[in-house]
């Protein structure tokens, strides 16, 4: 790590210099990032903030990251010194401009603003429009913004201050787009959504939580064996959000189904997969406890 920086209360950007056998990014891509504290090794993952150019002249990556108090992993970021040990997964993701020479409209809501700020410092012919939603005061990045569109005629943006007369259909029908990017919390994407489906536009999306499929019925519970531990769990919240409630010490990144981080071996029994509402099947095979729900006894294996 090069620095950290406080660019507005609740928000620090880490500036990052990764070693030769890091091998680059596709802008719109993330990372892993992994610190040891009080003997232990916790892992997140953040989406890069900078552009190829920085990358390719310099050699260094910036992360923008928004700190939450009761977290266990973003507050400890502002004690990094310049000299601390941190680990970088290789770059990952497949939320990266599309290969299209129509228009795109880039919808993003608070801190989902890191992709488009990676994205968008690098070359691009398309007629790109962002509309960046936040609360007053929140918003990220607005000066680069601002120069990106001194310099840039085919580049254009919208800083709307979030609130409940907000409405992002409103926004997309103010433009002949074809592409629709979106980075930001679940809702944003389903409505962003429902506008694509209506009009006949593609859709291409990072959500800041998964997306779960809806299913009816009563909660029920199943035995849970887990690192030669016994467990009561319910069918209804992830495997992955049970076990840590009850103190297990489990390794996980993005709590999405994206970094596979919390990934083990299920030995018996059936889980639901809480994006698609897809069962497994009652044989060996490899799941990830963050996108898991518990449908019946289960033995797991790290």
């Amino acid at each position: 790590m090069i620095s950290n920086s406080a660019i507005l209360p609740g928000v620090i950007r880490l500036v990052i210099k990764p070693d030769n056998r890091w091998k680059g990014f596709v802008p719109g891509q993330h990372v892993v990032l992994t610190i040891e504290h009080n003997g232990r090794l916790l892992s997140r993952t953040f989406t890069i903030a900078s552009g190829i150019q920085q990358w390719e002249k310099q050699g260094i990556i910036t992360l923008i990251i928004k700190q939450y108090e009761q977290g266990a992993f973003t507050p400890l970021l502002s004690d990094l010194k310049a000299d601390d040990w941190l680990n970088l997964s290789q770059a990952f993701g497949e939320f990266t401009l599309p290969e299209t020479t129509k228009p795109i409209v880039m919808v993003a809501g608070g801190s989902g603003i890191t992709p488009f700020l990676s994205i968008l410092d690098t070359d691009f012919s398309q007629q790109v429009h962002l509309i960046y939603y936040a609360k007053s005061g929140e918003h990220l990045g607005v000066n680069q913004l601002a120069t990106l569109m001194q310099q840039r005629p085919n580049f254009s943006v919208d800083i709307v201050t979030r609130g409940p007369q907000t409405n992002l259909s409103e926004q997309l029908s103010k433009h002949d787009a074809e592409v629709v990017m979106v980075c930001g919390p679940s809702s944003m994407y389903i409505e962003a959504q429902a506008w694509c489906q209506k009009h006949k536009r593609h859709i291409s999306a990072e959500h800041f939580s998964v997306l779960t499929a809806s299913f009816k019925g009563e909660s029920t519970n199943h035995s849970v064996s887990w690192n030669n531990k016994q467990f009561v769990l319910n069918s209804q919240e992830t495997l992955l959000s049970q076990l840590t409630a009850k103190g297990e010490s489990v390794t996980y990144g993005c709590g999405m189904g994206i970094c596979h981080q919390c990934q083990c071996v299920k030995k018996s029994g059936v889980v639901r997969d809480i994006r698609s509402g897809n069962l497994s099947s009652n044989t060996q095979q490899l799941i990830q406890l963050c996108v898991s729900q518990v449908v019946s006894d289960l033995e797991l294996e790290v």
